[in-house]
Order: structure tokens, then C-alpha cells, then sequence
């Protein structure tokens, strides 16, 4: 019925459901296919927010720290903590190697 509601393939849906790629590495999803699912359930703005955080935690941990005008290497360490890519850190690294 998702993917019918949804647009989004069976296999897509299996991936987002296990957090599983093709190649056994997290699922990425986009953020059109939350979107696409939220409307589909008939979700209301905190369930989609809920559901978007969770999709992408990143953003969450970015917003939080642009609201606390955390710094750069502040952020960087919170994303690292989570287990999330860093915005800088790496980039800065691998630029000194």
C-alpha cells in the first residue's frame, strides 16, 4: 500500500524499513521519499518532523547547533559523538596531509 501511496519501489521502502542498502552498508533515503511518506500516512507535523530527524539526524544536530551558535569544531564533535560525518573536520585533515 506505501508504495502505492507513495510512488516509492517496494525494494526502496524494504531498504528505509531495515536501513539497508543494496550493498548491505545505512540506507540513505532522500528527503522527497519522507516527504512522500508522510503524506502518504497522513502524518501530522510532529510525526513528520519525528520522521524527518530520524531519516536524517545530521540536520537535527546542525540546526541545534546553529541555534546555540555553537562553533565549527563544537559541532564537528557532536556529529562524531553521534556517529554522523563531520561538516569540516575531516575536510580540514585531510587539506593539512
Amino acid at each position: 500500500m506505501l508504495a502505492d501511496e507513495t510512488g516509492l519501489s517496494r525494494s526502496t521502502i524494504g531498504r528505509m524499513i531495515v536501513n539497508k542498502d543494496h550493498r548491505g552498508g545505512n540506507y540513505r533515503t532522500t528527503e522527497e521519499a519522507v516527504i512522500k511518506i508522510c503524506f502518504a500516512l497522513e502524518l501530522g507535523e510532529k510525526e513528520s518532523k519525528e520522521l524527518y530527524d530520524a531519516a536524517f539526524p545530521e540536520r537535527r544536530i546542525w540546526w541545534e547547533c546553529i541555534a546555540n551558535r555553537d562553533s565549527i569544531e563544537e559541532t564537528d564533535t557532536k556529529l562524531k559523538d553521534a556517529g554522523l560525518p563531520q561538516l569540516f573536520n575531516a575536510a580540514r585533515e585531510e587539506k593539512h596531509r
